[in-house]
């Protein structure tokens, strides 16, 4: 099951250097690739691709280095969040724990 959101540090977000040097066309690409990246499980290493899905006529160059704020994927061509896939996971093992205690608290009560 894929899920509609992901977790928002305000504090961890507004304190990462790397974020803080960013420009604000920078900062707003950024955000639209993570959300690209949560949505669709990953995005495309190529800086035209990634400057399609940036939209409002982003450059190439402006892909690119907001590019940099992601790792491969280990998808050929595709790049990763790690924090992002560091809440996916956290959110996969939050569904099995309280799908596990549901079936388990369901067994009690036959």
């Amino acid at each position: 099951m894929k899920s509609p959101a992901f977790q928002f540090y305000p504090a961890d977000y507004a304190s990462s250097q790397r974020v803080r040097l960013m420009t604000l066309e920078e900062e707003g690409a950024y955000i639209n690739l993570l959300c690209s990246c949560w949505l669709h499980g990953s995005i495309p290493a190529d800086p035209e691709m990634a400057a399609r899905l940036i939209g409002k006529g982003a450059s190439t160059t402006l892909a690119t280095t907001v590019l940099t704020m992601f790792v491969p994927s280990g998808e050929p061509g595709r790049l990763v969040h790690d924090r992002l896939e560091a809440e996916r996971s956290k959110q996969a093992d939050w569904r099995a724990k309280s799908s596990a205690g549901g079936k388990k608290s369901a067994e009690n009560r036959k």
